[in-house]
């Protein structure tokens, strides 16, 4: 059933949409968490058409109350977790299935309506990648998801928790992590976003 519904996600992006896929040749099979910015419900379904090794998502709790959501999501496995992140108990899920998959988080928690600033970042993200050791690649996702667009999907170079630099790593550093990958994403959106003017 999981790998019906990624066909049926897959189609769907590739007929509706100009995608435009840049540094998945860069990944490895290896786990990893995908950390993108969130601006549309449909970015973790264009994540799961685009990444080929299995993965599944974290997602807020209150997703799993919309039934065409939970139709699509179901198969998937993906993990509810509370709107602060602070749900212990997905944490640890998340870190078990990081062991076998690669998992997209949101560093943001939930949808951003700026296209240029980042809402603060969940500590949560950098402590499942620390706790399952694996890297975090932070994503960019560009486009408005109208009918025949161009949608840009930009991965980029993975990080460890230990590359930041911080000598003692605690709810603060967790947090200054989590902005920081925030930051780097929306300085490339908009680079993108000037590219895209100036055509």
């Amino acid at each position: 059933m999981k790998r019906f519904v990624r066909i049926i996600i897959d189609a769907f992006f590739r007929i509706f949409y100009q995608l435009e896929v840049r540094g998945l040749e860069t990944l490895t099979q290896e786990p990893v968490i995908l950390a993108p910015n969130h601006n549309h419900l449909l970015d973790p379904l264009l994540l799961a058409a685009i990444y080929r090794p299995d993965l599944t998502a974290v997602a807020k709790k209150e997703l799993s109350d919309i039934g065409w959501i939970r139709w699509i999501f179901g198969p998937l496995d993906v993990i509810s977790i509370d709107r602060e992140g602070r749900d212990l108990k997905s944490i640890r899920q998340s870190v078990e299935i990081l062991d076998r998959m690669s998992l997209i988080v949101f560093p943001e928690g939930t949808r951003n309506d700026s296209q240029t600033t980042p809402l603060p970042g969940k500590p949560g993200v950098p402590l499942m990648a620390r706790q399952a050791k694996v890297a975090i690649v932070p994503v960019v996702l560009h486009g408005n998801y109208r009918p025949f667009s161009k949608l840009i999907v930009e991965f980029m170079p993975g990080l460890t928790v230990e590359s930041f630099g911080y000598r003692r790593l605690n709810s603060e550093s967790y947090q200054a992590i989590a902005d920081e990958i925030l930051n780097r994403i929306y300085q490339r959106k908009g680079e993108l976003i000037d590219e895209n003017h100036h055509r």
